[in-house]
């Protein structure tokens, strides 16, 4: 799992549960991270159920055509070169 989808999930989560103590009580504390502040209030107020953040969002292949084309021409490049100072 990426980085990324961690701190969202995360956010969205403890986002979640928050809101769901708050309101059932008058005052909540919560020590959290900064780093995830922003995404706490991003957020606030809106729906989310537990399933939902236990599917993960669909990710990228690893590899894309065009980085698979840009290190094989860096490749073929680099051997060219290499046989041409070797000659």
């Amino acid at each position: 799992m990426s980085l990324f989808i961690s701190i969202w999930l995360t956010c969205r989560y403890m986002s979640s549960i928050l809101l769901r103590i708050a309101k059932e009580h008058t005052a909540v504390v919560a020590v959290i991270g900064k780093g995830h502040l922003q995404g706490i209030k991003k957020y606030w107020e809106q729906p989310i159920e537990l399933k939902d953040l236990l599917e993960l969002p669909p990710q990228k292949p690893p590899f894309s055509a065009l980085k698979v084309f840009a290190v094989a021409g860096m490749a073929i490049g680099s051997a060219f070169i290499f046989q041409a100072r070797n000659s």
